[in-house]
């Protein structure tokens, strides 16, 4: 990976899309906050979408966790 256009911090995460997730490689910094309701709203769809009880499972020990 080339030299981060941002350094990184404790109060960010950094996510790298690439391929086939998207058709540009791209680079997002969040805060917490927007990550994990970002994450929230995104598990909650795919969980609806899912008859997976093993991706239930997990995703529920995870939130206890």
């Amino acid at each position: 990976m080339a030299q981060l256009p941002k350094p990184l911090d404790d109060k960010h995460v950094l996510i790298e899309l690439a391929s086939p997730a998207v058709e540009v490689n791209q680079i997002v910094y969040l805060d917490f906050d927007t990550f994990y309701n970002y994450l929230d709203k995104n598990v909650r769809k795919e969980t609806k979408k899912s008859d997976d009880s093993e991706l239930i499972g997990l995703l529920k020990r995870v939130k206890k966790s």
